[in-house]
């Protein structure tokens, strides 16, 4: 049915490779990242184990993410 929404999988991961962050999301999710350092990382957005968008992500001073899994964007959103 096109109205539900599958679970998207979210992964982040710094330039180096490294996995920082997993995590399944439903669509518009808010996704915690206050953990991580500020830098520049890279998000892939997966849904049913297929890889949809890879995102370059610059944090500095961001709280969380929000998915829009419509658009497969990301938006920050400030502490």
């Amino acid at each position: 049915n096109e109205n539900q929404t599958s679970p998207a999988k979210v992964e982040v991961y710094s330039l180096t490779g490294n996995l920082i962050l997993t995590q399944k999301v439903m669509e518009n999710a808010v996704i915690d990242i206050s953990d991580i350092p500020s830098g520049i990382y890279l998000v892939k957005i997966f849904e049913n184990d297929i890889l949809l968008s890879v995102q370059r992500l610059i944090k500095a001073n961001w709280k969380s993410i929000k998915l829009n899994s419509k658009s497969l964007t990301l938006q920050v959103m400030p502490l």
